[in-house]
């Protein structure tokens, strides 16, 4: 079993659609930085990370970084989209927290600042 906790940056101001970057810290043993928080027009969603490269034709476009086999002949792939979920809705819930804290402070007048991440805040990415 694998538990990780989350950590959000909020930029002052939205980058087009890109409203925060997100890093995963998994057993306090590895970090996995990159994740971002969109707001579509669907809603908010996050996306792993990827890096910017030239496909075969020489088009600009983005490969993933961090891949779950989701795949139908993946053997785990029930695990893939569940851990893939779980790390989704926390880097969100993570997200909205922050959100929530950073305009209270605004309103209030006073700058916010982030702790760590508090080892009984970890999730399960599966038992």
């Amino acid at each position: 079993m694998f538990n990780f906790s989350v950590d959000v940056f909020i930029p002052t101001q939205p980058i087009g659609k890109l409203i925060a970057f997100a890093k995963i810290i998994v057993e306090d043993a590895m970090v996995i930085d990159g994740f971002r928080v969109f707001n579509g027009t669907k809603g908010l969603f996050v996306t792993g990370p990827s890096r910017e490269g030239k496909d075969k034709e020489g088009n600009k476009t983005y490969f993933d970084q961090v891949i779950f086999l989701t795949g139908k002949d993946s053997p785990g792939k029930d695990k893939a989209i569940q851990m893939k979920q779980e790390i989704e809705e926390a880097i969100l819930a993570e997200y909205n927290k922050k959100a929530n804290n950073h305009s209270q402070n605004e309103n209030s007048g006073k700058s916010q600042q982030t702790a760590p991440p508090n080892k009984q805040e970890r999730k399960r990415l599966w038992s």
